[in-house]
């Protein structure tokens, strides 16, 4: 069985998502123990979704994110479709926020758009046991041949 070593960039993404998750549970877990202490016109948040409701939500995405980061080191296929899915949904969610005036929000623009460049890159695919085309192995093999080739030049 051929082991791989992990790439570094997914070391750098599994560590986004837990500071994501630690972020999103602390939150959560703010608001649940504000509640009992805002107002009746502060219990509501978002669309008047009740804040406990979008605490509930927020300490599940933590834990969620959590797990993905955890499965993004393991290299589960799981976890690199679902991080996948998660960067396309997040694109046109940060355009929405840049529109409604949310500056902070051309982060993620940025960044979920590499994120999704970096997971296709072959050699992170096949970390994550999903298969390529044997054409871009082979260019894939040749560049890094050609490039230990000229570093011990």
């Amino acid at each position: 069985m051929l082991i791989q070593k992990r790439p570094r960039g997914v070391i750098a993404i599994a560590f986004l998502n837990m500071i994501a998750s630690v972020g999103m549970f602390f939150t959560g877990s703010v608001l649940v123990t504000l509640q009992p202490q805002l107002s009746d016109a502060s219990k509501t948040v978002i669309g008047g979704i009740p804040s406990v409701g979008m605490a509930n939500v927020l300490i599940g995405f933590g834990i969620t994110y959590l797990i993905l980061a955890f499965g993004l080191l393991k290299g589960k296929t799981w976890a690199w479709g679902i991080t996948i899915a998660l960067m396309l949904i997040g694109i046109p969610i940060s355009v929405i926020s840049i529109i409604g005036a949310n500056i902070e929000a051309i982060i993620s623009l940025i960044i979920n758009p590499v994120v999704l460049y970096y997971l296709f890159k072959p050699q992170v695919k096949t970390y994550f046991g999903r298969k390529i085309k044997e054409s871009l192995v082979l260019a894939e093999t040749v560049t890094a041949s050609t490039s230990e080739n000229t570093d011990l030049r």
